[in-house]
């Protein structure tokens, strides 16, 4: 019983000094300000919204400067000058050697075959004469045929590159045009202090950098896939060009020269494409971008950021267009 008693009195002190305790704490939170705890949301606040805008102006700086190298002519430098030598100079020897060594050759069996067949007809409109044999005029007009097909032949990656090098002239003057250097989005865009707003920012910030890589991809691909089919064109031009002596396969070498000339066209769109869309990107009605706190300003922020996107999903249609594009300027 004396054991229990002392229990019930440790027990009663233990609530005693608990009751003390939480009298205290009620106390001294009372006697704290009352916008302790405002104050903390209100600094966390803050920082999301610096570091949203932060991390957004930086990845709109970058997506500019991706557009403007494009523009500058980066991804098109090593195309817009000289001939197919300068293209890719170690992909040329290859292709001048395979157009020597066995396009050729074949290419000349085509038009000593071509050349027969042409005297062969000569032969059997000439069977109804007095003599059965063609005239000297049609034999001379035939060897002059013949010479003619042979120099075309020796000389089908020189044809190539001078088409390629008409091609650069455009370009060059393409370049020499005054360009506009794209635009970044102002400060004034990266200002807000309301975490969904800079949420929102940032993810149209994000969006305008994977648009703009995927400019540089697709400029990459359109650039050295056009360069690749350049040089097969060229390696294996004397085999069509050996078809332009004889009327009934005239047809097919003029084409082939067509569409050589449309892939080498289709480049200088490409660059015209994008040279010139900074400029239009650079058009946009910046201005509008004042303080996004407000809903109004934050509708015409959207509409601006919206803007943008659509132009650069315009670039990315044009650019895989410009070799339809180049056949349609060219009748194809």
């Amino acid at each position: 019983m004396l054991h229990d008693g002392r229990r019930a009195v440790v027990t009663r002190a233990a609530a005693g000094r608990i009751a003390l305790c939480l009298a205290l704490a009620l106390a001294a939170t009372a006697a704290l300000p009352g916008t302790a705890w405002a104050d903390i949301g209100t600094d966390i606040n803050n920082w999301l919204c610096g570091l949203c805008n932060d991390l957004g102006r930086t990845l709109a700086s970058v997506s500019t400067d991706l557009v403007g190298a494009l523009a500058a002519g980066t991804v098109l430098s090593q195309m817009q000058h000289g001939g197919l030598g300068e293209l890719l100079s170690g992909v040329h020897e290859m292709g001048s050697a395979v157009n020597a060594n066995a396009v050729r050759p074949l290419a000349y069996c085509v038009l000593a075959l071509s050349m027969v067949l042409q005297f062969v007809k000569l032969t059997q409109r000439a069977d109804g004469s007095m003599t059965g044999m063609p005239g000297l005029e049609n034999i001379c007009m035939l060897l002059v045929g013949y010479a003619v097909g042979k120099l075309l032949i020796d000389n089908s990656m020189q044809i190539c590159d001078a088409i390629y090098r008409t091609a650069g002239k455009v370009m060059a003057s393409i370049t020499a045009a005054s360009g506009v250097a794209a635009q970044s989005m102002p400060d004034a865009a990266f200002e807000s202090t309301d975490i969904a707003v800079c949420l929102v920012v940032l993810v149209v910030c994000c969006l305008q950098i994977a648009c703009a890589f995927a400019a540089h991809v697709v400029a990459q691909l359109l650039v050295y896939g056009r360069a690749v089919q350049i040089y097969v064109y060229a390696a294996f031009s004397a085999l069509p060009i050996a078809l332009l002596g004889v009327d009934g396969t005239r047809g097919a070498g003029l084409g082939f020269l067509k569409s050589f000339a449309g892939v080498a066209l289709a480049n200088a769109l490409l660059l015209a494409v994008l040279y010139f869309f900074p400029a239009i990107i650079s058009s946009i009605g910046y201005a509008n971008l004042g303080d996004m706190g407000a809903v109004g300003q934050l509708a015409d922020a959207m509409g601006v950021f919206a803007q943008w996107l659509a132009f650069m999903l315009v670039m990315l249609v044009a650019m895989c267009k410009t070799g339809s594009w180049a056949r349609e300027i060219l009748g194809g």
